[in-house]
């Protein structure tokens, strides 16, 4: 066995590998042109890639990531370990060993706490046994038509966020849903969010002077992802609203190959207000893993 961080020449045979293994799955990935244009962006990190060679050929594969940081504890994650051999014993010491190259990492890198978000049609049982399972807090679902989508009428209600502006009124609507949440808390939470990787944008839907529902947008590789919240349920009317504006920012950026529309449980409606979209949901659950 041989173990190797990022080479590009890894590329085209990721991908196949990733094919491969998640082939039947719920599982989008981008190909080998698009991966190269991500990984030659300035904030790619080579050695949070890890890879496994038998013979020269890639039967592992695991990407991992620093993420943001919440009060004094620093996030990080990792992806699913993609493993192709034959026996089922050999798969499940490979997908460890990779699992332990991964958390070495982004221990070295100040990572307290590994959160991983997975789909529950994903068959991965053994890699979810290797964390603490935590309680659903999201739907999902991939947008196959986002290029169709067209920004429709306009409410008058939704608004991109100002932080000089609305930050009373979204803190208004924020308290409706989670009462103990201080203004600064909010605030933090709004920051982490905007400089974090990948942000794109945030929009709001203000009625009275309240944030009654936002949905933000950002990117990670070839894929987009929305997040659509309501905070009362006179916030609902204007999901699908947002959900057409974020797109219409979104869907002509280049490289872009999946865009995925996520909503959390403690949504004021959670399965309410997307119909139009005609969208087939499933759950993710998440797991984590404490490295200290």
């Amino acid at each position: 066995m041989k173990y190797n961080t990022y080479k590009e020449e890894f590329l085209e045979k990721q991908v196949e590998l990733v094919n491969k293994v998640t082939e039947g799955w719920n599982f989008g990935y981008p190909d080998a042109e698009q991966l190269k244009e991500v990984y030659g962006r300035e904030n790619f990190t080579p050695d949070t890639r890890h890879y496994i060679l038998l013979e020269d050929e890639l039967v592992g594969f695991v990407a991992s990531a620093v993420e943001n940081k919440e009060g004094e504890i620093q996030y990080g994650s990792i992806q699913i370990p993609f493993v192709n051999v034959a026996d089922k014993q050999k798969k499940q010491e490979l997908e460890v060993e990779l699992m332990e190259r991964a958390k070495s990492t982004l221990k070295e890198k100040g990572v307290d706490i590994i959160r991983s978000n997975f789909n529950e049609d994903w068959p991965i049982d053994f890699v979810k046994s290797l964390y603490d399972e935590k309680d659903p807090i999201q739907r999902t679902a991939e947008m196959p038509n986002f290029k169709e989508i067209e920004l429709g009428p306009s409410s008058g209600k939704v608004v991109e966020i100002d932080m000089e502006k609305h930050l009373d009124a979204f803190h208004k609507g924020v308290t409706n849903q989670f009462p103990e949440m201080t203004m600064e808390q909010m605030i933090n939470i709004l920051k982490q969010a905007q400089e974090g990787q990948g942000y794109v944008k945030n929009f709001l839907a203000i009625e009275n002077d309240t944030v009654v529902a936002q949905g933000r947008a950002g990117t990670f590789e070839d894929q987009a992802f929305i997040v659509i919240f309501a905070y009362h349920n006179d916030g609902v009317k204007y999901k699908a609203e947002i959900i057409r504006k974020l797109v219409n920012e979104i869907k002509d950026m280049e490289g872009l190959n999946i865009v995925r529309l996520m909503h959390t449980y403690s949504d004021a409606a959670p399965e309410v207000g997307f119909d139009e979209f005609k969208l087939k949901f499933s759950k993710i659950k998440r797991y984590e893993i404490n490295l200290n």
